[in-house]
């Protein structure tokens, strides 16, 4: 381990504090990527997420971060419900009481860490990752429910992670981290068990990534056939009224920002995964992000 990891000293002092913390390792990546690394990792929990950025399209951004294993995930879907468990572990889910936004604001506030070193990208201390829906603005905003949920998805889903792999592209580094949520004042573990845990989770990341990409994944034996069959859940005349009432809407000056958009639907049984890696070669943007949810991916 180097300088820049944490140390049991350190860890055991604040574990008798009572405070929660992060355990870490860096390593070098000079011959990884964060989608090899992904790769390698994802099939670790059934859960996972890859976070990325560029800028201008042609400049790597500094940091990116692969999220694994949650032992917690939020939902809503008209009511809110939380779902706990060890990583890869069946979840078990309780609905939860308290209105929506404040049982967010509870799970972000006890998420939060009360030691994250300097040393370790703002990323990297774990908090919740997901999505909340444009149909989440009704928890703040009385605006009339139209719209018809025809994909059944839940309107926000966010997990916490128990590792996070982050890379910086400056230092050609990267990152093992795994929070420690555990403490003198609400376990019956001493600080030498807790912190041997964390090592363990840590380990096996690193031994995965030493392993090479299993061949198929590398290799789908699938292949689609162009032109693909695209349909869209509007059609052109009714797309055009839409801008057109969105230029009313400007000129009398009630909004000044709109997204008139559609859905296309495409058939695809190639892996989620495959897809994320031809549009950020094709179309990268400043904000790259492939987040898998078991049921569907985005």
């Amino acid at each position: 381990m180097s300088d820049k990891d944490s140390n049991f000293e350190n860890f055991q002092r604040h574990f008798d504090a009572g405070k929660t913390q992060l355990v870490w390792k860096w390593l070098p990546a000079d011959l990884e990527t964060p989608v090899g690394a992904f790769m390698k990792l994802s099939d670790a929990s059934e859960y996972n997420l890859l976070l990325e950025s560029v800028e201008g399209g042609a400049t790597l951004g500094r940091y990116s971060a692969i999220g694994l294993k949650p032992d917690l995930i939020w939902r809503y879907d008209g009511t809110s419900g939380v779902s706990y468990g060890a990583p890869d572990d069946i979840f078990q889910t309780e609905e939860d009481e308290k209105a929506p936004l404040n049982s967010l604001r509870q799970h972000i506030k006890d998420s939060n860490l009360d030691v994250v070193d300097a040393v370790i990208p703002p990323v990297g201390s774990s908090g919740l990752f997901g999505f909340m829906g444009y149909d989440c603005i009704r928890l703040v905003e009385d605006i009339p429910d139209t719209n018809l949920n025809d994909l059944n998805l839940p309107e926000s889903v966010l997990m916490r992670p128990t590792i996070m792999v982050m890379f910086d592209n400056v230092k050609n580094m990267m990152c093992i981290s795994t929070p420690v949520r555990t403490h003198a004042k609400n376990s019956e573990e001493d600080a030498h068990n807790t912190y041997q845990q964390a090592l363990e989770r840590i380990n096996e990341i690193e031994e995965r990534l030493i392993r090479p990409i299993a061949q198929e994944k590398l290799n789908s034996k699938t292949k689609l056939s162009a032109p693909l069959k695209v349909e869209s859940n509007t059609t052109q005349s009714d797309f055009h009224g839409m801008v057109e009432r969105a230029k009313e809407y400007i000129t009398a000056g009630d909004i000044f920002q709109v997204v008139p958009s559609q859905r296309f639907n495409v058939d695809y049984d190639l892996p989620a995964f495959d897809l994320y890696r031809s549009l950020r070669r094709l179309n990268p943007s400043p904000f790259l992000f492939y987040i898998n949810f078991k049921e569907f991916s985005l």
